[in-house]
């Protein structure tokens, strides 16, 4: 058996599990669905950090926000109309993760993407975006707490994203539909509204199959600048 020396060996005691649940999220993942994939890497993130291995904890969790990140505004470019080569060219031209954050999110969603003030965007450029900068580029082993603060970073951008989604519902719809579920609606809606933004997410939920043919030619054209 092979030992990584930065992992503490210890029991880690499993709950039941849903097996249609789970059989569900395999489906979705085989399908290209990104709602799943972001789930995906979240949970591979909360069961790393509980076996103990914070470094692997901390790069999944920074993959959980910038997929979550990049679907967002992918998904938004989509539903304004962009073609996938046009926005492709975005990447490009802001390059960095954080860079995008400071140009293109605000005025489509609202709500504070500043990177410097202790709120959800600038937690998650401290917690999680630094961390894994200094782990990528060092080598180090982060620490228990390195990693929890960047499990809640990760947790809080999340519930940040879906909340500006859910209040934008009427401009963004299909995005809401793509990236959200029933749950985030039950959370950040208010009564009044939340029926009329359900029966929107329902029949917007068609359009997934169109928003995930667009992502596999946007990724195919940033794969090729």
């Amino acid at each position: 058996m092979l030992v990584l020396d930065h992992i503490p060996i210890h029991a880690v005691r499993l709950g039941a599990v849903d097996r249609a649940a789970v059989g569900n999220v395999f489906t979705q993942l085989t399908q290209g669905s990104v709602a799943a994939s972001i789930r995906d890497h979240l949970v591979r993130g909360f069961a790393e950090h509980e076996s103990g291995d914070y470094r692997a904890s901390v790069l999944s969790f920074a993959i959980t926000c910038e997929v979550m990140l990049d679907s967002a505004l992918a998904a938004m470019l989509w539903e304004e109309g962009m073609t996938a080569a046009d926005a492709a060219r975005i990447w490009v031209d802001a390059s960095s993760i954080t860079s995008r954050v400071k140009k293109m999110y605000a005025d489509r969603l609202g709500g504070d993407w500043r990177l410097d003030v202790s709120k959800p965007i600038g937690r998650w450029r401290e917690n999680v975006v630094d961390v894994r900068n200094s782990v990528i580029h060092s080598g180090r082993t982060p620490s228990v707490t390195e990693s929890s603060a960047a499990s809640r970073g990760t947790s809080e951008l999340i519930s940040f994203i879906t909340k500006r989604l859910v209040l934008k519902w009427t401009r963004y719809p299909k995005t809401l539909a793509v990236l959200c579920g029933p749950s985030s609606v039950e959370e950040h809606s208010s009564k009044a509204q939340r029926v009329k933004i359900l029966k929107e997410m329902e029949r917007c939920s068609a359009f997934a199959v169109d928003f995930h043919r667009w992502r596999d030619d946007w990724l195919k054209e940033r794969a090729l600048l």
